[in-house]
């Protein structure tokens, strides 16, 4: 039972997904998540110090790490590729737990 609806779940997602993408597209924003690895590089930034881990409030994420990541993703972190994807899968593996 838990797999159909983790089946159109995902189906009801990619499409908000894919709406808030379309509606997106004519901004100077791209309607996809943001990427630190898209950021400019300042020439006098420092180098990376490990700070250990931390929890991080929901609220204050804003993006992805990897610009190649940020591109499965629209901005309002909804899923991007087809239901046959490996996203897919563990999107809809994680959905199930969830339950």
């Amino acid at each position: 039972m838990f797999v159909s609806n983790a089946y159109r779940e995902y189906m009801s997602a990619s499409k908000s997904g894919r709406k808030f993408l379309a509606k997106s597209s004519g901004d100077e924003y791209d309607g996809y998540l943001s990427s630190i690895e898209s950021l400019p590089k300042n020439e006098g930034s420092l180098s990376r110090v490990s700070l250990g881990i931390h929890e991080i409030p929901m609220k204050l994420i804003v993006g992805a790490y990897s610009a190649a990541r940020s591109r499965n993703f629209s901005g309002n972190f909804m899923p991007l590729l087809s239901k046959h994807s490996e996203l897919a899968t563990k999107w809809q593996y994680l959905y199930t737990h969830q339950q």
